[in-house]
């Protein structure tokens, strides 16, 4: 599905997924490499701690990991990442649920 921008060009709608459960040790490359089969990724935010709990996400458990948004050009891309919730990346299990898609 496409966006006509009406300047000849079209775009792709964005999806973005939620990935919790992240190593400390995991950067931004990381999840590129995890997630480049996926499909193009738009960008990658890492949460901070406030933002984490204003969502509701930051038990004393969750303290000792991170989340991330990762926004994929396309909602497949999207739909591909979430494929891999319960899949180890690097020493842990992360989740991953879709949170915006067209």
């Amino acid at each position: 599905v496409a966006l006509n921008l009406g300047i000849g060009e079209t775009r792709a709608k964005m999806a973005t997924v939620r990935v919790t459960n992240i190593a400390p040790s995991v950067d931004e490359a990381a999840l590129r490499d995890f997630f480049g089969f996926c499909g193009a990724i738009q960008k990658i935010e890492f949460l901070t701690s406030e933002e984490r709990r204003d969502l509701g996400e930051l038990s004393e458990e969750q303290e000792a990991s991170e989340m991330a948004h990762v926004t994929f050009e396309t909602h497949e891309g999207a739909a591909m990442a979430k494929l891999l919730s319960d899949s180890l990346l690097i020493d842990r299990p992360v989740a991953i649920v879709v949170v915006s898609a067209p």
